[in-house]
């Protein structure tokens, strides 16, 4: 009995500490997916404020074609950046949803150890109550049959 509830105590504590590793892995991992994603939105915003100073640019006076060839070069390598980061969001949001299963089935493990311990609890309680229950029914049967002898 003691060694079953010495076992259930462990078996909790490391699935407790095994869900505190997954939740800092997870939390990690959310904050990695955000930073990605502010990152390739940020990247984004410049593209587009970057086209659109060019076109406004162009539409006020021509532009020359060794200014041109740079621009345009420019948006290239920021377009380049663009498909770069947006790979790394889906990496991150690969990672991210692997951390999240990982997480939930650390959780299910936890509860069901702390299932388990409860349960455990009740069962040693019920059999308390048992044992106190039969040695009341034998002090009762001996006063029964005292009485009856006397």
């Amino acid at each position: 009995m003691v060694t079953s509830e010495f076992t259930i105590n462990i078996l909790n504590k490391y699935s407790n500490l095994y869900f505190i590793k997954s939740s800092y892995k997870l939390k990690k991992a959310r904050f990695i997916y955000q930073l990605e994603l502010e990152k390739l939105n940020k990247i984004i915003y410049y593209e587009r404020e970057y086209r659109n100073f060019l076109k406004k640019k162009m539409k006020i006076r021509s532009i020359d074609i060794n200014v041109w060839t740079n621009y345009q070069s420019f948006i290239t390598c920021l377009y380049n950046l663009i498909n770069h980061h947006k790979e790394q969001v889906k990496k991150s949001k690969i990672k991210l949803n692997i951390e999240l299963n990982n997480w939930k089935k650390e959780k299910k493990k936890l509860n069901a150890f702390d299932i388990l311990k409860i349960r455990h609890k009740i069962n040693k309680r019920t059999l308390k109550n048992r044992i106190l229950q039969k040695q009341m029914d034998e002090i009762s049967s001996k006063m029964y049959i005292r009485g009856i002898k006397s």
